[in-house]
């Protein structure tokens, strides 16, 4: 009985053996087929992560392009910045040469045309039109030893610098306006380089000649004739009148035909093309003299392009009279 049991279990066991290792490795298998997916989902992320960094790599490397192009359009900006401001310092440096060889030839002739005018009239009274810091107008008294002279300059900047001069200028006497045929308020063109500033616009030709006059600020001046300001029964004897209006040389002489019936001597900047907007050119300047009475009598200095064309010159007229 006891063989017969033992006999029976080996039987079992026999039999029993391959079930349990069939149940072992489809547990082991089982375990396998989690890992993998565990695995799976794990490398699925990290695909997904890759492919977010691939997605902020190649914005980045957009955003690079975008800045390397941005920084490629700057420094050809300061290219032509750099270029442009070559361009200036050489017409600057012309303008400078240009002006000295023409301040070294008209040195004599100005120097001897002052004098033959001081010699030739008797001037009591230098009226200045267009007077910007009071230079010009101290010179024309002193070389004509005026009794009083009057200036006109509608930039209130300058009037601290005309008033310096009137310890040195007999009875000077300053308007803070603009000349002009009419009165009132008028829009006025501040110019960069102050000497050029104007009730008119600077022309193209004139940006193109001088470039550092291109920039302009617009305020508001006031405006009046000459005739309504002076008194031509209050002027002394002979007069000498300069205009530098930068294209409103016509307007002022419109304005003040009383006073200028009596001046001997007229200096004004007339200009034979447009320089300023809309402005007479000197036919039409010219014809308005002769019609109160003057003659042409010469050109002081001319101003001529670099091409050589004549652009505006400082001409002298003389009441025919004379």
């Amino acid at each position: 009985m006891g063989s017969f049991k033992k006999s029976m279990g080996q039987i079992v066991n026999s039999q029993l053996s391959p079930l349990n290792l069939r149940l072992l490795k489809l547990s082991h298998y089982s375990q396998l087929v989690s890992d993998n997916d565990r695995l799976t989902n794990k490398n699925a992320q990290m695909a997904n992560k890759n492919a977010q960094l691939a997605s902020e790599n190649a914005r980045l490397t957009n955003k690079n392009t975008q800045l390397a192009n941005k920084n490629a359009q700057l420094v050809r900006a300061n290219a032509q910045l750099v270029s442009t401001n070559a361009r200036l310092v050489s017409e600057n440096t012309r303008l400078v040469s240009e002006n000295t060889r023409l301040f070294s030839e008209n040195a004599n002739a100005s120097n001897e045309l002052w004098t033959w005018l001081r010699q030739t009239y008797s001037i009591k009274t230098v009226i200045d039109v267009g007077a910007n810091d009071g230079k010009f107008a101290r010179f024309l008294a002193r070389n004509f030893n005026a009794e009083e002279t009057y200036v006109f300059e509608p930039l209130t900047s300058y009037i601290p610098a005309l008033e310096s001069h009137s310890s040195s200028i007999p009875n000077l006497k300053i308007f803070n306006v603009a000349l002009s045929d009419y009165q009132g308020d008028k829009r006025f063109y501040q110019n960069s380089y102050s000497p050029s500033s104007s009730l008119l616009r600077v022309s193209d030709i004139h940006k193109k000649e001088f470039p550092h006059t291109a920039g302009e600020t617009e305020t508001i001046v006031k405006v009046s004739r000459l005739d309504d300001l002076v008194s031509k029964e209050n002027l002394k004897q002979d007069i000498f009148i300069k205009i530098d209006a930068q294209g409103v040389e016509e307007k002022v002489v419109k304005g003040g035909e009383k006073v200028f019936s009596l001046a001997k001597c007229v200096l004004i900047e007339m200009s034979f093309v447009l320089m300023f907007e809309k402005q007479p050119l000197f036919e039409e300047v010219h014809s308005l003299l002769v019609d109160l009475g003057y003659r042409f009598a010469g050109i002081k200095n001319q101003i001529i392009s670099r091409e050589g064309q004549p652009l505006f010159a400082h001409c002298l007229y003389l009441r025919s009279s004379y």
